[in-house]
């Protein structure tokens, strides 16, 4: 690695030491939410007040869901979804698609249900229901959590903005630091000084910072790819190759649309495709 001027390291100084300032107390909240959203699943089910911990979809739901379509319009029975809730619980949606003017996109709009052990409707909402996460989510806590890691509880999009910057300053600070600190493969094995103990605290942050490089980097690098991809990343890549077609760029990069076949036919039993997939 090439020697650097004293003009060049002060600069790397500044770069690394203002970076980290401004970083710290925002990262220290992405990076603790983020330890804390590891047990988001364990959180939601406590947080939900259940102690049920068969999931739903392991029990019959055919007819639950059979008679969960007769209380909806007609034509939102053209998708249906369903998965498991906390404690236990079911989530049911009956869906198709409709502009959303708020929104200018093709979103599902339709009925989804809360469905309890016994099959009966605990909640029910309609319309455009992933605007509101209180239609699908049952555990405040959880989504709080989630939300202030991922985009620090801000707006879309400014909040995934910000992480992903706090990302690419993240990094900045992993490279300056390795530049300036050129004799870090020394740095990861110091010796103890002289009186049994590191000669200061500088040290002490030399080592813990050398160890933790790798890891730093890649969760920097990570971070800001998810927090951009979906803000910049995917916006541009729909600009340039489709013409601005998000919906044609997610059918082309992530679910092909399949041929529909129209003709009638009798209805699956639900609880043998279940049944068969285990």
């Amino acid at each position: 690695m090439p020697d650097l001027s004293q003009s060049q390291m002060k600069r790397l100084t500044a770069i690394h030491g203002w970076s980290a300032v401004i970083l710290g107390l925002l990262l220290y909240a992405v990076i603790v939410t983020g330890a804390v959203a590891v047990f988001a699943e364990e959180i939601g089910r406590w947080s939900a007040g259940t102690l049920r911990t068969l999931p739903a979809m392991e029990g019959p739901v055919d007819a639950r869901i059979r008679a969960l379509a007769e209380q909806v319009a007609p034509e939102h029975r053209e998708d249906v979804s369903a998965w498991n809730a906390e404690g236990g619980d079911m989530h049911v949606f009956f869906h198709t698609h409709r502009l959303n003017p708020e929104t200018g996109l093709d979103e599902d709009f339709g009925t989804i249900f809360r469905v309890g052990p016994a099959g009966e409707a605990i909640e029910r909402h309609d319309g455009f229901v992933w605007q509101d996460p209180r239609n699908y989510d049952v555990s405040a806590l959880r989504r709080f959590l989630v939300d202030l890691h991922v985009q620090l509880y801000l707006p879309d999009p400014w909040g995934l903005l910000l992480t992903g910057v706090l990302g690419l300053m993240m990094m900045a600070a992993v490279v300056s630091g390795l530049l300036m600190h050129r004799h870090i493969i020394r740095d990861l094995f110091v010796a103890e000084r002289p009186g049994k103990r590191l000669v200061s605290a500088r040290d002490r942050h030399v080592l813990a910072a050398s160890w933790g490089l790798p890891f730093a980097f890649v969760l920097a690098f990570t971070g800001s790819f998810f927090s951009f991809a979906s803000t910049i990343g995917f916006p541009l890549v729909a600009a340039v190759a489709f013409g601005g077609d998000q919906e044609a760029m997610g059918e082309t990069l992530f679910e092909p649309p399949v041929p529909e076949d129209a003709r009638r036919v009798p209805q699956a039993n639900l609880d043998r495709l279940l049944a068969d997939s285990r």
